[in-house]
């Protein structure tokens, strides 16, 4: 009953996902000129999409084959090892599949948006914002729902297959279907891995083909927002794709971790209580799936009426739709909690998931509130051109940032501490669940406000074209539009980070339970731990897998940051290189041209095809890491290797957790402080007037460097550890 109560949710969710998305269809009278472009821009952004998709199926088929390792090495002997496998591919392959549809969708989403924001510009500014905000909407919504509907419906497929293929007990392919669940977010988050490191590749080396350019075309005087520049496609379709699209896939690949997490979690906890009925352990996993569903349907009520005003009023707006949001949650958890669980544990469990949308609620509000003087202002009282204003950024981003973390960290603490008094074996890790659960059920309204700002950001640039042919004032609407898509993404993104933070830590101390639970029903495993008294449950800080779970920790999370930045650099240089090679042949055979070196189709090739190049074996290696560790130690130390291999993975998560989420704060700092990049490419207030072309054009790449590249790769980084340690640990255990 409870998960048609889950579905029932969703599909009004979905409902209002349609709506959003018709209303983006109909017909509009659009400007010729621009038309073209945009019509350019999804096109390109589609074909790049493509070869992208191409590439996640080469790597969905080595994360397949890598699954078979555990079988060939020591699970032929298990029961109906061959079906599990493919149960196993399956789900890997369907969440690979669910990130690439969704990935397009983003980008439809965008483009559709756009144009109509632009068409009701001049005449109806109120419906441009309109517009913006239900291509946002239109991309929350759908992420959400998808996230909880393949959820649930590999959850209940799973424990089909356990009981009538596997032909386990209830209660056992209850525990089969929790601990399976991550296969499907890993091919969630290969699908982001390859979309995010794709995306800011392009995005990087469009940037430096647009300036190179911009910079050789009549000594540097065609500005950002002249048309004359042949890269200004290839640029907008690198904003898209990892401004949004990037951004949208690693969103639904930290909804699905959150998921599989509480999945996860609330399973062992339901095994670790033998003295539960069959309906009350089904009852404890339903409630946090309840909770994400109650917080996406009070997402689609509470946005319903939101409107979005000018400039910096705008945050009213968006503060009034989480209060909505949070009371509707908050209602909906109390209703779920008194129908599963039932006196006396239901006001517990409404408290912890109440702290949840309390502290999601204080995080917004520490972000929205104005803050006294002009950060660009600071900034720029120097000398703009030296690198000084990086540490300043930097600074001024992490004072911004570090009050939500500090309120997040006693929010969730103060949750597990309500578990003591339940009575429940693991209660203080099931109330931290329920708190994540309520913080996450806002995510569809984080990812609106992030994609609000990433659409507003791209209305605002078409707008300042010539070919747009708009007056002043409808300018000036388009840049105040673009002030309310600041403090909007501004919010959403740090929400995000938060709450994928958190589902990933909960991830991380999920991974213990799931190398234990399943192992001590395993005789084998029960005779080694009585012939030795030098095992225990848990491990020690002190213990050496421990410590080399930290140090490869450290070491994952540096080497897949670093090779994101590389990939992009790598792939700037190959496009400065091509194009000095193309000019200095173009001034050897004609003296004076006027006309564009290349075309607008030549330039987003160019791009397209230095952005996947070796792209491949970094999102393989973020995700095989864990899994060659986990394999590994089963190796070495045998039954008992399933244990150490949960809590030294558990290590490696714990400490990427915390690394990628303060790297991914620190780096969202810098843009917060900033500005938005494309605004502060115009920064240049110092003593010495504006700045030149060249050095704008350094430090626009940098910020897209920063801000596309570093945190976005710590934050996904991150997710693909925990993910990968989630689908290993299980594997690595004797059957139930």
């Amino acid at each position: 009953m409870s998960e048609l109560v889950v579905f029932v949710l969703c599909a009004s969710s979905v409902a209002v996902v349609v709506s959003h998305a018709r209303s983006l269809v109909g017909s509009t009278a659009r400007r010729r000129e621009l038309d073209r472009m945009l019509a350019a821009v999804e096109r390109a952004g589609s074909d790049f999409l493509t070869q992208e998709t191409r590439l996640l199926a080469a790597l969905l088929g080595v994360l397949a084959a890598a699954l078979c390792v555990p079988l060939l090495l020591w699970g032929l002997r298990q029961p109906q090892a061959g079906a599990r496998l493919v149960a196993g591919v399956l789900g890997v392959l369907l969440g690979g599949a669910a990130g690439a549809a969704l990935a397009r969708l983003s980008h439809w989403a965008a483009a559709r948006a756009s144009a109509r924001a632009l068409a009701d510009l001049q005449a109806e500014p109120e419906a441009a914002s309109a517009a913006v905000l239900r291509g946002a909407l239109l991309l929350a919504l759908a992420m959400d729902a998808a996230s909880l509907l393949l959820t649930c419906l590999a959850f209940l497929g799973y424990q089909r297959f356990a009981s009538w293929v596997l032909q386990l007990e209830p209660a056992a392919a209850l525990q089969e279907a929790t601990r399976s669940q991550p296969l499907v977010a890993l091919g969630a988050i290969g699908a982001a891995l390859v979309f995010q490191v794709g995306g800011s590749s392009f995005q990087t080396a469009a940037r430096v083909q647009s300036a190179t350019e911009r910079n050789a075309q009549s000594e540097g005087r065609i500005s950002v927002d002249e048309e004359q520049n042949p890269a200004l496609v290839a640029e907008l379709v690198g904003d898209h794709l990892a401004g949004l699209v990037s951004r949208s896939t690693d969103v639904f690949a930290a909804m699905m971790l959150a998921n599989v997490s509480l999945l996860a979690l609330s399973g062992a906890v339901a095994a670790a209580n033998a003295g539960l009925t069959e309906s009350s352990g089904l009852a404890l996993v339903a409630l946090p799936l309840l909770i994400r569903a109650t917080g996406l349907l009070a997402v689609a009520l509470a946005t319903s009426s939101l409107r979005i005003g000018p400039g910096s009023s705008s945050w009213s707006g968006f503060a009034g739709a989480g209060l909505s949001q949070a009371l509707i949650a908050a209602t909906g958890l109390l209703g779920g909690a008194f129908w599963l669980l039932g006196a006396p544990l239901y006001l517990r469990a409404f408290s912890a998931g109440l702290l949840g949308i309390v502290t999601s609620l204080i995080c917004q509000a520490l972000l929205l509130v104005p803050r006294g003087g002009s950060t660009l202002g600071v900034l720029a009282s120097g000398s703009a051109a030296s690198v000084a204003w990086l540490p300043r950024a930097l600074g001024l981003g992490l004072q911004r940032a570090w009050a939500p973390l500090l309120v997040a960290v006693a929010g969730l603490g103060a949750a597990h501490a309500l578990g003591a008094g339940t009575g429940l074996s693991h209660g203080g890790a099931y109330t931290l669940l329920l708190a994540v659960a309520g913080m996450a059920g806002a995510g569809a309204l984080h990812l609106c406000c992030s994609a609000f700002g990433s659409i507003a950001s791209s209305v605002r640039r078409l707008a300042a074209l010539r070919r747009a042919h708009y007056d002043l004032p409808a300018r000036s609407r388009a840049a105040e539009l673009e002030q309310a898509g600041l403090i909007a993404g501004n919010l959403g993104d740090i929400q995000v980070i938060l709450c994928g933070t958190a589902a990933a830590l909960l991830g991380a101390l999920t991974l213990p339970l799931l190398g234990l639970s399943r192992a001590a029903a395993s005789p084998a495993f029960s005779s080694s731990l009585s012939s030795s008294s030098t095992l225990s449950p848990a491990l020690s800080l002190a213990h050496p897998v421990v410590m080399l779970g930290v140090i490869l920790g450290l070491a994952c999370l540096s080497c897949y940051v670093g090779g994101v930045l590389q990939s992009a650099s790598r792939a700037a240089s190959a496009v400065d290189e091509e194009l000095s090679r193309e000019q200095a042949e173009a001034a050897s055979q004609v003296e004076l041209d006027p006309q564009p070196a290349t075309s607008y189709r030549g330039s987003v090739v160019r791009a397209g095809r230095v952005a996947t190049r070796k792209l491949l074996p970094l999102p393989a290696a973020a995700l095989l890491a864990p899994m060659v560790m986990g394999v590994s130690l089963r190796l070495l130390f045998g039954v008992e290797g399933s244990r150490l291999a949960g809590h030294g993975l558990m290590a490696v998560a714990i400490i990427t957790v915390l690394t990628g989420g303060c790297a991914a704060l620190a780096a969202r700092g810098v843009l917060m402080a900033l500005g938005h990049t494309r605004q502060g490419a115009a920064m240049a207030l110092g003593p010495g007037g504006p700045l030149p072309q060249p050095a704008r054009s350094g430090m626009d790449l940098m910020r897209t460097l920063i801000g596309h590249s570093v945190g976005p790769a710590a934050l996904l980084g991150l997710k693909a550890t925990v993910v990968s340690a989630l689908v290993i640990v299980p594997l690595l255990s004797p059957p139930v």
